[in-house]
């Protein structure tokens, strides 16, 4: 009878552990809400970063990916800027930036 006793015992202890456990676990997970963009949101940011480049062998896109004081670096597909040349890039606001490649890339 003092054998079953102490298994109860052992029992109600580990089940209360485990209580507390989960407790403690379920108050250090701090979950973080996210929000996803509006369309609206993401057509803004696309049009601020998206360009034009044009140049004597027809016109074509690029992308803003990085901006380190006034220089920026915009990436496009070879086959835009395959042939050296200049080339003007036009911003969204209409700005017109000429460049000129001299070599193959």
């Amino acid at each position: 009878m003092k054998d079953n006793y102490n298994r109860q015992k052992t029992m109600k202890f580990s089940q209360g552990l485990g209580v507390i456990l989960g407790t403690t676990t379920l108050a250090l997970v701090q979950y973080q809400t996210v929000f996803a963009l509006t369309p609206v949101e993401v057509n803004d940011i696309a049009k601020q970063i998206t360009v034009m480049i044009g140049g004597l062998d027809g016109k074509g896109s690029g992308v803003i990916i990085d901006k380190d004081g006034n220089t920026y670096t915009v990436l496009t597909a070879y086959h835009v800027i395959k042939n050296p040349g200049v080339y003007d890039i036009i911003t969204y606001d209409g700005e017109k930036y000429r460049i000129e490649r001299s070599q193959n890339v």
